[in-house]
């Protein structure tokens, strides 16, 4: 009788070797376009860390010292961080695959606060133009929640983001180079250490 048994058994382990060595994801009708999608967003987001991030930077250094707009595009810097983070996470809890594109190395200079800031509003232009186009994809292939959670977590914050950084331009404009920026990098490093309080 026990020699009957043992066939069954040595099958139903190996069946059960088997069922254990295949890999469970959570990933359950995840469209590829928008998983690509979110993949090609994660990039510019870490794009827009570095650039910030270099921005902060260049504003730090002893001979520029503008040490508002460095804090200022350093905070900026880590709130992209967070938003890449944000859509790794979201891409991994879809069963989505995080594939990380090289980024290029970003500007370095710029030619006073004006051009840093206007460099800024148009790479922000650029994140909301590349969020509506995940927005855009995601409707296409009936992912309601991917488009559930870029308009809540990114697309009204990147409207305010682009209306603040065009204030702070017109500002810059208005107050004009030299003294005006010493002014107004005065003002924004009050600004960001109220904000951090």
């Amino acid at each position: 009788m026990s020699s009957k048994l043992f066939p069954i058994l040595f099958k139903n382990l190996a069946n059960l070797e088997k069922i254990a060595q295949r890999s469970i994801t959570s990933r359950m009708n995840y469209n590829k376009d928008v998983e690509n999608a979110i993949n090609s967003q994660i990039n510019k987001e870490l794009t827009a860390f570095y650039k910030y991030m270099a921005m902060s930077a260049y504003f730090d250094r002893v001979e520029v010292a503008f040490p508002g707009a460095a804090a200022f595009f350093k905070k900026q810097s880590t709130q992209e961080w967070k938003h890449a983070q944000k859509l790794i996470d979201f891409q991994n809890n879809c069963g989505g695959k995080v594939i990380l594109a090289d980024i290029k190395t970003p500007k370095c200079e710029w030619n006073g606060l004006l051009d840093a800031f206007t460099d800024a509003v148009e790479m922000e232009k650029v994140q909301k133009s590349s969020l509506l186009g995940l927005h855009n994809e995601a409707s296409k292939a009936q992912a309601s929640d991917t488009t559930t959670f870029v308009d809540e977590t990114y697309l009204v914050e990147q409207l305010m983001e682009i209306q603040q950084l065009v204030r702070m331009v017109n500002q810059i404009k208005r107050m004009g180079p030299g003294l005006g920026e010493q002014m107004f990098d005065r003002h924004l490093l009050k600004e960001v250490k109220k904000a951090e309080k």
